[in-house]
């Protein structure tokens, strides 16, 4: 949970995810969420999410050079992939932010995880056999064009 007022964007836990205007970090104690009249916004989520789609190129760049340093970083996307994914799933008709970024970032890296992504393949494939008519042409195009990539990396199969 997060208390937003016109100065900072706190968690629960006391630790700042956005300092205010004086970079002083402000902690506040659970009395004082139950205290607060103030809106509770779930923001965190979204503040990292802008963050890993902000540098996407970045990270997938430092995954290709160091794998084993940034495997922590990939997990993280994968775990917003699915999120996002799920989202999609839902309305398939509906352009989903982050979804066409994350698609072509495993794509790119996938041969190097290749156990932690083998569902994207099988998921986009039956996602377009399926829904084809209904998906949004711009997150069509980037699923066909993940598709290829993964296809030229040996992460799908010509029968598949």
């Amino acid at each position: 949970m997060i208390k937003a007022n016109n100065s900072n964007i706190t968690d629960k836990t006391g630790i700042a995810s956005i300092t205010n205007r004086n970079d002083k970090v402000e902690e506040l104690t659970d009395e004082d969420f139950d205290k607060s009249k103030t809106l509770y916004v779930i923001f965190f989520v979204f503040v990292d999410f802008e963050k890993i789609l902000f540098n996407l190129a970045n990270i997938q760049d430092k995954i290709k050079r160091e794998q084993s340093i940034y495997k922590e970083e990939f997990f993280k996307i994968l775990e917003y992939f699915n999120r996002k994914f799920q989202i999609f799933l839902k309305a398939p008709n509906k352009k989903i932010r982050g979804v066409k970024e994350m698609l072509n970032f495993f794509a790119q890296v996938g041969h190097i995880y290749p156990k932690e992504i083998a569902f994207i393949p099988m998921a986009l494939m039956s996602l377009i056999e399926n829904n084809y008519s209904f998906i949004h042409s711009e997150l069509r195009l980037a699923i066909v064009e993940s598709l290829s990539l993964l296809r030229k990396k040996d992460l799908l199969t010509a029968l598949e």
